[in-house]
């Protein structure tokens, strides 16, 4: 049995500036507006040894008429967020190291069993083997809550389920002429933590506790200096901590994807990345449905004015389910 879900994000960045600023900012059309240096604005970094140090905090609000994503008795609340960073970047000629820490929270106004601390830890690096070959290292410790509106979210539970998550990359790149390659694996355990339910009682889930491992290489190929075609191969597995008759069933399953994409730039107009393929989820139980299907994204930033960036996300790919009867669902 599968769930398909639709969602595609488009999200709209501008920046107003002076005249001045403006003819700065025709200097670097391609880039997007949120990534572009801000001299007179950019944090400059305390030195530390060979490092900087990048602190930030951000507080905001919204109103949210809709906090439990219920079809039916709605409630809605303000909602204050809190997000806090620490970045430690390395300044070596060779090599890169950058170690983070993260905190975001959210406080409801009258509703203070939604409050969520989500916090983390993390390290992502790079060795410079020799000219147009590194490797990427990436290490994270992540303490996170699920939606409310999340398709794996229960509505019985008195407050949003909280889980870990423990992260791997290892990743090896090579460039040679016009052909790159890259090969990399990550590894996923979770840990996600019983809830409450409404009334009394324990939400058991244990039973979604498990670890994903996925292996992929993908090969490209330079047309032109802006234009990269590529085709790309993973496999992954999945496996479940619990087995039956401890779980309900056995949800441990083989996977994979093929697609060919372009990474483009096109002129100062617009750059981005487009794939499409094919995607398959095979899994052990013979009574959960094995889910296949088209795979695809969308990643385009269209620069539409030196000061407005107008970016399109879209992709697919098979997710878990806790329903008994469901093997996964395609998101889209």
């Amino acid at each position: 049995m599968s769930r398909s879900k639709l969602k595609m994000g488009v999200a709209v960045a501008a920046l107003l500036s002076s005249m001045t600023g403006y003819a700065t900012a025709e200097d670097v059309r391609g880039q997007g507006v949120a990534d572009r240096a801000r001299p007179d604005y950019d944090a400059m970094g305390v030195r530390t040894g060979s490092f900087l140090l990048y602190p930030s905090l951000t507080v905001g609000g919204s109103y949210n008429d809709n906090i439990y994503a219920a079809e039916t008795n709605t409630e809605s609340d303000f909602v204050t967020d809190v997000s806090g960073q620490l970045s430690l970047v390395s300044t070596w000629s060779r090599h890169e190291l950058i170690l983070n820490a993260t905190a975001d929270a959210a406080f409801y106004a009258e509703n203070d069993d939604e409050n969520v601390v989500d916090w983390g830890v993390g390290a992502t690096g790079r060795i410079d083997i020799v000219r147009d070959s590194s490797i990427d290292l990436e290490a994270a410790y992540d303490h996170l809550t699920e939606d409310r509106g999340s398709a794996n979210a229960t509505g019985v539970q008195s407050e949003p389920t909280e889980y870990d998550l423990l992260y791997g990359l290892v990743a090896i790149n090579h460039k040679f002429n016009r052909v790159s390659l890259r090969a990399e694996g990550t590894y996923s355990d979770y840990d996600y933590d019983n809830g409450t339910l409404i009334g009394g009682g324990v939400s058991f889930q244990d039973d979604r506790d498990r670890t994903e491992m996925v292996g992929t290489v993908q090969v490209g190929y330079d047309i032109s200096p802006d234009t990269n075609v590529f085709l790309r191969g993973s496999v992954n597995e999945r496996d479940y901590d619990l087995d039956v008759p401890a779980a309900t069933v056995d949800r441990d399953s083989d996977g994979y994807e093929v697609v060919a994409g372009l990474e483009f730039g096109i002129s100062e107009l617009a750059t981005g990345e487009i794939y499409a393929g094919y995607q398959s989820q095979d899994y052990s139980d013979v009574t959960l449905d094995n889910i296949s299907g088209f795979a695809f994204g969308v990643d385009v930033e269209w620069y539409v004015t030196p000061l407005t960036t107008v970016r399109a996300l879209a992709s697919s790919s098979v997710e878990e389910a806790i329903n008994a009867s469901a093997s996964g669902f395609l998101s889209n």
